[in-house]
């Protein structure tokens, strides 16, 4: 699972700077060779690979190679791969910030969909990696944190996700996220390519490669 989830994230980075090109193109014909290849599960383009088992046994499994002085640690490498492409994710957040000057808000902390399970997320890998580069990017999870206004009403207050223009990066799948109005002048990175374009508002759906 780990490797078609980092092939996939692979495929997403290669068609987001193809001209012409659609991961979501790419995968859907590499899902019909069932036989020989690979199977449609986990092979969507997305955040890094996540979760409470596939991080810890990625880890045990690299000590292992190490301790048997295996050819090569092929788990090491899975884990190397999920922390390079979330730092592209980051590297495409710092340039919006710089081009725009507005703030970051990552949103989503859970690795999972419509849940509240944080263990071994993406999304918390990288808010870790911004701070680690200076940019204290605010993190907001419906599913975790609640509110604005029970996710989402929308009476807002200064300091809340959505109280302004922002570079918003949608790093949890969360269905509400889909339905967010960003205010107008914001920027949406959207690693899963299902936030919709809305006037005013950037949206950068990562791994399709616009002509």
């Amino acid at each position: 699972i780990g490797m078609k989830i980092a092939f996939a994230n692979w495929s997403k980075e290669v068609c987001h700077q193809s001209p012409g090109t659609d991961v979501d193109e790419v995968t859907r014909i590499l899902s019909l060779s069932t036989r020989r290849l690979c199977s449609p599960g986990y092979l969507r383009g997305g955040m890094g690979d996540c979760g409470h088992c596939h991080t810890r046994d990625q880890i045990e499994l690299s000590y292992l190679a190490r301790e048997l002085n295996l050819s090569y640690d092929l788990a090491g490498a899975l884990i190397a791969c999920r922390e390079a492409q979330t730092e592209w994710i980051a590297d495409l957040a710092i340039a919006e910030h710089r081009r725009t000057g507005l703030p970051i808000v990552i949103l989503g902390k859970a690795y999972k969909a419509n849940t509240n399970l944080i263990g071994g997320s993406p999304a918390l890998l990288l808010a870790h990696i911004l701070r680690a580069r200076g940019y204290n990017a605010m993190q907001w999870d419906p599913h975790v944190d609640a509110s604005v206004t029970e996710a989402t009403g929308a009476s807002l207050r200064a300091g809340d996700p959505l109280d302004g223009p922002k570079v918003y990066v949608v790093a949890t799948q969360h269905a509400v996220f889909a339905r967010l109005a960003p205010p107008v002048g914001s920027v949406v990175i959207d690693p899963w390519r299902y936030v919709q374009p809305c006037d005013g508002v950037r949206v950068v759906r990562i791994g399709e490669g616009k002509l």
